[in-house]
């Protein structure tokens, strides 16, 4: 299955519904982002319906809400870390990449 992503945050909202009424139960499901819109459409998916998939990987650059060239909203890290709590892997393209994500770890 395969659902193309765009860079319109509303995307995540409304593919997260998609997702919720699939009748079919994934072993794997691979969320390529940026956008980070994709991974919102997953994350929310699983917490409403939580038998979506077995397990969930995201296909991540670095987290945004940490960029210091944009400087995104405060709300940007709370929003990350709780749209990425619900993937068990979370895929980098570089070793320091790695250890930005240690700040969304599961508790």
């Amino acid at each position: 299955m395969f659902y193309p992503g765009g860079f319109n945050f509303e995307f995540g909202f409304t593919c997260s519904q998609v997702l919720i009424k699939e009748n079919n139960k994934f072993d794997i499901f691979l969320s390529i982002g940026l956008p980070l819109c994709s991974h919102v459409a997953v994350s929310r998916a699983r917490r409403k319906k939580g038998e979506l998939t077995k397990i969930a990987i995201a296909d991540y650059g670095d987290p945004y809400s940490f960029s210091e060239i944009i400087q995104p909203p405060w709300f940007h890290r709370w929003l990350e870390k709780r749209v990425l709590r619900q993937f068990e892997y979370i895929l980098t393209p570089t070793e320091k990449g790695v250890d930005s994500f240690f700040v969304f770890q599961r508790s």
